[in-house]
C-alpha cells in the first residue's frame, strides 16, 4: 500500500477528484478507452437505475458546486439529469445537508430530474438521514462489486489504487472473523459492529444497536451501544434507562511493539432529566449499593469500575466475562444484556 496513491490521498477531496476521473470517461470528447468508459457508464447507472439499457450521455462533471462535493449532468432522449454525490469516508451527514441540496439544484434547474447520491467508503452507523432524504447509498463493497471486472481489464494505474486501497481496506476489516480480540485494528472493531448491527443479533437479543468515534481527553475510543427495549425505570422520581456499551481500548506493548486491544463491556445508566451532581450520586448510589453499602452488582455479573462518575450517563459496572475472539465477545454480549434486563426488572420506583 505504500506505493498506492490513495495511501497519501486520503481526503474526500481526493475522493472527489477520483469519482470526477472516472466518471469522466463517459464524456464524449475524452479519450477513447472503451474499458473505462464501460466503467463510468456503470457508475452513472449505479447511482441512477433508470438509465439502464439506454442511451445516454454525461454532458458536465463538476466539483464543490455551493458545497456540493460533486455534481454530474446526464442526458438520456429528452430527459436531463443532475446527479448529486455527497461523498463521505469517515465523516456523517450534518446539518440537513442533503435536503438543502436537493433543494438549491432543484431550484436552479427545474427542468431537469433532480437525484442525490450518497457514496460512503468508511463505516456509519446511523444512516437514516440518508434514507430519509431518499439519496441512493453506495457503500465502500458495492463500488468494488462495481470496479472489480473493470480493474481486470485495465492497465489504468489510478483506477487500479483506487481499488486495490479499499480492497485492502475490505480484507484488513474482515479480519476480525478470524483474529483474536487483542490483533483487531480499529477497522475489525467497526467491521465488527457494523455486521452485528446489520445480523440478526439486534432483534434475537431485543436491542438497538448503535456505533461511533467516541472523543474524549484521553483519547477516545470506538463504541457501541446496546439499548435493550425494555430497561427503563424511576429512581428518586428520576427516569432512568440501562444499557450495555462497549469500550475497546488499546494497550501499547513494550518499546512501542506488540500493542493489544482490551474490550470492556459496560453497563450504563443514562438519566432522562437534567439533574444536579449530588442527585446524580444518590441515584447511581441507590442502584450499585445495599442497604450495607455493598456493592449489589456482582450478583449480576458485574464489577465495580474503578472510577465512579456522577453525570447524565454514567458507568455502574464492567461484567466479568472473558472473551477472546469475536463469537466469543457477541456470546457475552447477549448473556450482559441479559443480566442487565434483570437488574432493571428488579429496579422499582424508590422515594
Amino acid at each position: 500500500m505504500k506505493n498506492n496513491l490513495f495511501y497519501y490521498a486520503t481526503s474526500e477531496l481526493s475522493q472527489d477528484a477520483f469519482l470526477c476521473y472516472l466518471a469522466s470517461f463517459a464524456l464524449t470528447e475524452v479519450k477513447d478507452d472503451p474499458v473505462l468508459r464501460s466503467c463510468a457508464k456503470s457508475l452513472l447507472t449505479e447511482m441512477v437505475p433508470e438509465l439502464s439499457g439506454k442511451d445516454f450521455t454525461l454532458t458536465n462533471v463538476e466539483r464543490q458546486v455551493n458545497h456540493i462535493d460533486v455534481l454530474f449532468t446526464v442526458t438520456c432522449g429528452d430527459k436531463k439529469y443532475k446527479i448529486i454525490v455527497e461523498d463521505k469516508v469517515n465523516a456523517g451527514e450534518h446539518d440537513n445537508q442533503l435536503l438543502r441540496y436537493l433543494k438549491e439544484v432543484e431550484e436552479k434547474f427545474q427542468d431537469h430530474i433532480v437525484l442525490g447520491v450518497y457514496y460512503k467508503t468508511g463505516f456509519q452507523s446511523d444512516l437514516s438521514a440518508v434514507i430519509d432524504a431518499n439519496y441512493k447509498i453506495i457503500s465502500r463493497r458495492r463500488m468494488l462489486e462495481l470496479l472489480k471486472p473493470y480493474v481486470e481489464q485495465t492497465a489504468n494505474q489510478i483506477v487500479i489504487d483506487y481499488f486495490d486501497y479499499w480492497n485492502d481496506f475490505e480484507q484488513s476489516a474482515q479480519k476480525y472473523q478470524e483474529l483474536p480480540l487483542s490483533q483487531w485494528d480499529w477497522r475489525c472493531v467497526n467491521a465488527f459492529y457494523d455486521a452485528l448491527q446489520n445480523s440478526d443479533f439486534p432483534g434475537e437479543n431485543q436491542v438497538d444497536v448503535g456505533y461511533r468515534y467516541v472523543s474524549n481527553p484521553n483519547g477516545g475510543f470506538d463504541a457501541m451501544w446496546l439499548w435493550p427495549y425494555r430497561s427503563s425505570f424511576i429512581v428518586l422520581g428520576v427516569p432512568i434507562e440501562m444499557y450495555v456499551q462497549v469500550e475497546p481500548s488499546w494497550q501499547d506493548g513494550q518499546n512501542g511493539k506488540d500493542g493489544k486491544y482490551n474490550f470492556s463491556i459496560c453497563l450504563k445508566i443514562s438519566l432522562q432529566e437534567d439533574v444536579s451532581g449530588e442527585i446524580a450520586r444518590n441515584i447511581r448510589n441507590t442502584i450499585i449499593y445495599d442497604e450495607n453499602w455493598n456493592y449489589r452488582l456482582n450478583d449480576y455479573h458485574f464489577h465495580k469500575p474503578g472510577r465512579l462518575g456522577s453525570g447524565k450517563a454514567m458507568t455502574i459496572g464492567i461484567y466479568d466475562g472473558t472473551y477472546e475472539t469475536a463469537e466469543q465477545l457477541k456470546n457475552a454480549l447477549s448473556a450482559a444484556i441479559d443480566e442487565c434486563l434483570k437488574l432493571a426488572s428488579s429496579l422499582e420506583e424508590r422515594p
